[in-house]
């Protein structure tokens, strides 16, 4: 990628509306955590772009920081450039530690995934080299928040988000709120899934979904929080 397109990608994004996430999730999310410490922790997977669709740049703004976790060495680039406050640690994120190859339109393309294009019906897309997975609770120990509770954690990996949640120790690092993305379009197919009884059964709620994104709470957390 040219320097000047990396420059235009990561400054001169255009933005008209308050909320930074696609379908404005980061909004509800932020609701839930309104009278918190405005030093909160989040974890983002896939974190994508530093503030377009971004569902952790709004809890930025107010203070938060936290580790962005991305794949792609351009997408690393602009998070560094703009989140300086945020740790950026550039791999992939998978349950098991494997190879795979990353499949995307091009470098700042949001569809970039390691699930290959048919396994999540997307039409065809180019391959852009490979990369090594770790798993989250691999990359959190590794890193300077090696046992800390974490306030958010967003997942948007492209139909790899259930394999990323599976490879976090709930015992160790329990979120307050999870916000997964998923592409089942009807409620009643997301609540039969195997990803929401998964998470679920780790002490959540289902509080609410804006456009692909399911939010869920813990149940401990809720018990002191209002809900809107």
């Amino acid at each position: 990628m040219r320097f000047f397109t990396l420059l235009r990608k990561t400054f001169l994004t255009k933005h008209f509306r308050c909320s930074h996430g696609q379908f404005g999730e980061d909004v509800p999310i932020y609701m839930l955590f309104r009278k918190r410490p405005h030093n909160s922790f989040f974890v983002d997977v896939g974190a994508f772009h530093p503030t377009k669709w971004s569902n952790t740049y709004y809890l930025y703004r107010r203070g938060w920081s936290g580790l962005l976790i991305e794949m792609q060495p351009e997408k690393a680039t602009a998070l560094k450039l703009i989140r300086w406050r945020d740790t950026v640690i550039q791999t992939a994120v998978s349950d098991e530690p494997n190879e795979y190859t990353i499949f995307a339109h091009g470098p700042f393309s949001p569809s970039a995934s390691i699930q290959k294009p048919e396994d999540r019906n997307f039409g065809s897309s180019n391959k852009l080299g490979t990369v090594h997975t770790k798993t989250l609770t691999q990359i959190l120990a590794e890193s300077k928040y090696r046992n800390q509770r974490i306030d958010f954690l967003n997942v948007d990996c492209e139909g790899h988000d259930f394999a990323i949640l599976r490879s976090l120790d709930f015992t160790i690092y329990q979120p307050n709120v999870i916000a997964v993305e998923s592409h089942l379009v009807d409620i009643e197919d997301v609540i039969a899934s195997e990803m929401h009884k998964f998470i679920v059964q780790k002490g959540y709620r289902f509080v609410n979904r804006s456009g692909f994104t399911c939010i869920y709470a813990d149940i401990d957390f809720l018990s002191d929080k209002p809900l809107v």
